[in-house]
């Protein structure tokens, strides 16, 4: 199929050799162009979990407090131990969600799973606002772990 969006061409095959499935996919694509929804899925699929890290980590030493960049490294060796090499489209609520409990389940304390989702929330929030890579957030459908604020 070959279509035009603001003066440029795309193409793109439909993978399959069914001439009415192809009419169907073709339909179908044009609507999510209309709807505004067809670039913002190809762009998350264009771009992995570990792009995601390399370049918050970059942004986080130029945007964030040396104090606050120190534990950088531990939260995005543990998020890509699970989510490496993962399309940024391939995260979803349900996958960050079987992390929290992995981690939970691990003997991990809650407020480090805690400070860790929001690390990821974080990374995807600036993903969609300065670079356009998603659309929404899966962790904002992802509860947080209760934290006890007791002192002992």
């Amino acid at each position: 199929m070959s279509f035009t969006v603001n003066g440029r061409q795309f193409k793109r095959s439909t993978n399959t050799i069914y001439r009415k499935l192809a009419e169907k996919i073709y339909a179908k694509t044009l609507t999510l162009i209309v709807e505004g929804k067809f670039f913002d899925i190809d762009e998350a699929s264009r771009h992995t979990f570990d792009e995601l890290m390399e370049r918050y980590t970059e942004y986080c030493h130029i945007h964030k407090a040396k104090s606050t960049c120190k534990n950088i490294p531990a939260y995005r060796r543990r998020l890509l131990e699970t989510f490496g090499g993962k399309l940024l489209s391939q995260l979803t609520p349900e996958l960050i969600a079987a992390y929290r409990d992995k981690r939970l389940k691990e003997g991990a304390a809650p407020q480090t799973v805690k400070l860790e989702i929001s690390f990821l929330s974080h990374a995807i929030n600036i993903a969609i606002q300065e670079w356009g890579w998603m659309k929404h957030n899966p962790c904002a459908m992802v509860k947080k772990p209760k934290t006890d604020n007791k002192i002992l």
